[in-house]
């Protein structure tokens, strides 16, 4: 059975938001709280919302190069058991 690790941190230029990377691959997604900043999407980019109890999120790939779509939905999920929301 195949186990997808993702850590959480800060980015240092960047402390606004969050980033979540993928232990063996090269996804990392910038997580936004909409209700505490402004959010511009990239083009480039992926992105797909979530709401954090009252507090609506914009999960963003950050240099994504489409590697494995579905590992996208994996850290989404990872990120709502991480705050202890599955509902998300």
């Amino acid at each position: 059975m195949k186990y997808d690790v993702f850590f959480l941190g800060k980015e240092v230029a960047h402390v606004c938001y969050e980033l979540i990377f993928h232990r063996n691959g090269t996804l990392k997604m910038r997580v936004f709280r909409l209700t505490e900043m402004n959010f511009k999407p990239r083009a480039e980019e992926l992105q797909r919302y979530a709401n954090d109890h009252a507090d609506l999120l914009a999960f963003e790939t950050y240099d994504y190069n489409k590697e494995d779509p579905g590992l996208i939905i994996e850290a989404i999920l990872w990120s709502a058991n991480y705050v202890e929301y599955p509902e998300m």
